[in-house]
């Protein structure tokens, strides 16, 4: 074998090299194919849940609470705001925000025209005055 003869059988055997690959990787992407249609007939998608009726009535995003007394606090940061709130007599013991949440109070004692000075479950201090 000449050398000139090595250098023109080198492109051949890489061609049937990536032949034999691209063979190779066809027959796995059958198998694959093949493989995928037996699963999906044994293993069927789960049945879709039904669609709410417009008409049926929704559960909104934020919930209003109404307390049993509307009062004015102000935050520990300063900011004031007009609140339902749960009193028990003088006792405060619950004030609800519009964005559904609130804040609890453990035996936080009013005057008798619903105005003092409490400190929440979480540790924060709130002045309030009745409305």
């Amino acid at each position: 074998m000449a050398f000139g003869d090595y250098e023109t059988e080198q492109p051949g055997c890489l061609v049937t090299a990536f032949t034999w690959l691209w063979a190779g990787s066809m027959a796995l992407g059958i198998l694959f194919s093949i493989g995928g249609a037996i699963y999906s007939r044994l293993h069927p998608p789960p049945p879709k849940a039904p669609a709410i009726p417009a008409t049926e009535h929704r559960t909104p995003l934020f919930r209003r609470y109404s307390g049993t007394t509307t009062l004015t606090v102000t935050s520990q940061s300063g900011r004031t705001y007009v609140l339902d709130a749960d009193m028990d007599g003088t006792t405060l013991e619950r004030i609800y925000f519009p964005n559904g949440g609130w804040a609890e109070f453990d035996g936080c004692e009013l005057e008798e025209d619903l105005t003092g000075s409490c400190e929440d479950s979480h540790g924060r201090d709130w002045q309030i005055e009745g409305e």
